[in-house]
């Protein structure tokens, strides 16, 4: 990967692999939700929480990667990222949202290479028949 593409978290995880621990992992997560390593930017951020994440707090016996920074309000920051969560149903529905508009665009995909195919059929004279069975 050239360097000028990582960020903190893959120099930092880099480093730690030698000792043998990913900064990644999380102490007692609770499987109730889904946890992501966000960039610090506020409308990033922002994105994420108009999406449903929060941002995860410490708090004893909580989630808290092993490589802990605190930062501001309590929030669990690692370099220029900041720990956040959401409920696994709400990370379930964005999940199949986004897999549904990634059918539908790979189906238009589908039809415009035929629809590109039958004008050219069309343009040499031929019949236009690659059509997709509905």
């Amino acid at each position: 990967m050239p360097e000028v593409v990582k960020d903190e978290v893959d120099k930092r995880r880099d480093e730690i692999k030698v000792l043998g621990e990913d900064i990644t992992v999380l102490n007692n997560p609770d499987p109730a939700k889904r946890y992501r390593y966000i960039n610090k930017d506020p409308k990033r951020v922002a994105r994420f929480l108009a999406a449903g994440y929060t941002i995860t707090k410490k708090s004893e016996g909580g989630a808290s990667p092993l490589i802990d920074q605190p930062g501001l309000n309590g929030a669990q920051e690692f370099g220029d990222l900041v720990l956040m969560e959401t409920p696994m149903e709400n990370f379930l529905a964005r999940k199949r949202r986004a897999e549904a508009k990634s059918a539908m665009w790979e189906r238009a995909g589908i039809d415009q290479a035929r629809e590109r195919l039958n004008r050219i059929r069309s343009a040499r004279g031929l019949a236009s028949d690659a059509r997709a069975p509905r």
